[in-house]
């Protein structure tokens, strides 16, 4: 009996049909993969944010501080350790798409303190727009020990002024290259956006659109427009903040 089988042509069919299946199934997986990963970070970041409300009500509403006297000038206070009764868990402070830094976290010194000076620790009644004011941000993240920890901070002239912009740093002595750069936000790490803690509890990503930098200092960028940075209630506007994210 005689059997027929595929002919080169058909096999050459098939293999093309394959490959054109997995060109448009790849990207796909890996975006629900990049999804997955997105909500993990987003349960993350959940979580931190409970562990900061937890502290915040053990100590009579006082939030977990930048510094016991609210500028750089006092002793400086690191967030994953003061959070980590509270956590109980280093992974915790990993982002899953940025795993392999220490911390993936950067959290708002703004928050921490009642003005840029010299504020004391600022309380829980003393942040106006708890709904859009941000508390911690998926950020570049530090390579160094748990010993160092991210914060940003918002550098302006006037609360109304156009001149308000993030400014980052990574607090420890064991920084590496740019120290800065840890501490910035990290505005694609979720499929094009981050993800933000804010005050009230809630979680909500945000896409990346476009940041314009600063050719002066590029440690200096533009905040998004529609969030409370400081606390104050002011969200400021795109004349204000520029266009970021």
């Amino acid at each position: 009996m005689k059997r027929r089988g595929f002919t080169l042509i058909e096999l050459l069919v098939v293999i093309a049909i394959i490959a054109i299946l997995a060109a448009i199934l790849f990207p796909v997986f890996a975006k629900a993969r990049e999804k997955a990963r997105q909500s993990s970070c987003s349960s993350n970041l959940k979580q931190i944010g409970i562990a900061w409300s937890s502290y915040t009500q053990d100590y009579d509403e006082t939030v977990s501080p930048f510094t016991d006297s609210g500028s750089s000038g006092g002793y400086t206070f690191n967030w994953m350790e003061t959070l980590q009764p509270y956590v109980k868990s280093i992974q915790v402070m990993k982002c899953p798409s940025n795993a392999q830094k220490a911390c993936s976290y950067t959290y708002n010194a703004e928050m921490a303190r009642t003005n840029p000076n010299n504020g004391t620790p600022r309380t829980l009644a003393g942040i106006s727009l708890t709904t859009a004011a941000p508390i911690f941000i998926d950020a570049l993240g530090t390579t160094g020990n748990f010993n160092q920890a991210c914060y940003f901070f918002v550098d302006r002239p006037g609360i109304n002024s156009s001149g308000r912009s993030l400014k980052t740093s990574v607090m420890g002595t064991n920084n590496v290259n740019n120290p800065d750069d840890a501490a910035k936000i990290n505005p694609n790490v979720h499929t094009d956006g981050a993800n933000y803690q804010f005050v009230d509890g809630h979680v909500k990503w945000y896409k990346f659109a476009n940041n314009p930098g600063n050719a002066a200092d590029t440690n200096v960028y533009p905040a998004r427009i529609g969030i409370d940075y400081v606390g104050t209630g002011l969200v400021g506007t795109a004349t204000q903040l520029g266009l970021w994210q």
